[in-house]
């Protein structure tokens, strides 16, 4: 009698089956992904029996708290698919058996239309604006999820899929190489000429401490860039201003070079231009927007009387009658 009430009571309610997330909702084209998350979550919970094996016999005296779970299930499973899909699922009796009518219509495992997109995806995936982390995990996600069409590749022995395994790892660390944007080339070249071709991951490790090098390089080239006289970021001692004068400093880096010559219709050259006691390239000091017509009217006349001779006056004093005419 304890063993028949032990077996009545269920061990699985609603809350143990989380929701999926909608982005991971069945629509008909995500099978891989959404088989994988409805496995491991049954797994979890002890209760992936529901859909690998036969339901008990109606007079088997588990079969009516296998019944409630197997309904728990179902439920389940129709929300975590689209409307579309699960109106197709109502009718069947066991998890099981929407389980595997699901399988037959939507994973084959030689789907080589499937297959080809996959590699096509990943022949063509390159790291672009990602960073190294973001580019592998891409090419990772693509072969995993070809490697689910691929399970019924078998070796015959052990040797042999040891063999398999080093030549598609042995491909797939080309491939990762063979993406990386170009500042890597020399990275690429020592990995490549290593006497044994790392592993992926031991490529990718070696990579992207090379990434993070280079950015900590670069982060401290920046915050090196600070004068110690006057305080101010963005320029160093030897371009301050308040310690050497704007025309000191101007004149060391070229900017006043030619500038009584310049018509109007020329552009600054670089680091001709000075905001906030800071030498700074092109189009980012005051011509970084275009001039009104007044500016230019404006700029025209003093650049004119610049261009004057220095010989139009005479006298120690700049007096009215010192002026010729």
């Amino acid at each position: 009698m304890s063993e028949n009430r032990s077996v009545s009571v269920s061990t699985l309610s609603h809350n143990d089956l989380p929701p999926l997330h909608p982005a991971y909702h069945f629509n008909g084209s995500n099978y891989p992904h959404w088989a994988q998350l409805v496995r491991t979550t049954l797994k979890g919970c002890n209760k992936v029996n529901h859909i690998e094996q036969k339901s008990p016999t109606k007079d088997d005296p588990s079969f009516k708290v296998w019944d409630i779970e197997d309904s728990i299930i179902i439920t389940w499973l129709w929300n975590s698919m689209t409307p579309e899909i699960s109106r197709n699922c109502f009718f069947f009796s066991t998890a099981k058996e929407i389980w595997e009518h699901l399988q037959q219509i939507y994973f084959v495992k030689q789907n080589i239309p499937a297959c080809y997109e996959l590699e096509n995806r990943i022949m063509n995936t390159k790291q672009g604006a990602l960073s190294v982390i973001d580019y592998y995990m891409n090419l990772n996600g693509l072969w995993n999820e070809l490697d689910q069409y691929n399970l019924n590749f078998k070796m015959e022995c052990h040797e042999d899929n040891a063999t398999l395994r080093q030549f598609i790892e042995r491909s797939r660390v080309f491939k990762f190489l063979s993406g990386l944007n170009s500042e890597f080339n020399h990275i690429r070249v020592r990995i490549l000429e290593k006497d044994k071709l790392p592993s992926l991951l031991e490529a990718f490790n070696i990579v992207r401490g090379e990434e993070s090098r280079v950015l900590g390089s670069a982060k401290s080239s920046s915050e090196d860039c600070w004068c110690g006289y006057c305080g101010k970021s963005n320029h160093n001692i030897e371009m301050c201003f308040k310690l050497h004068g704007k025309e000191k400093v101007l004149a060391r880096v070229g900017g006043f070079k030619g500038l009584s010559k310049k018509g109007t219709n020329q552009s600054v050259k670089d680091s001709e231009i000075v905001k906030d006691g800071m030498v700074l390239p092109q189009g980012e000091g005051m011509f970084s927007k275009p001039l009104s017509k007044e500016e230019l009217e404006r700029l025209q006349a003093l650049m004119d009387s610049l261009n004057k001779p220095s010989s139009t006056y005479s006298g120690f004093c700049f007096e009215e009658d010192d002026w010729k005419c």
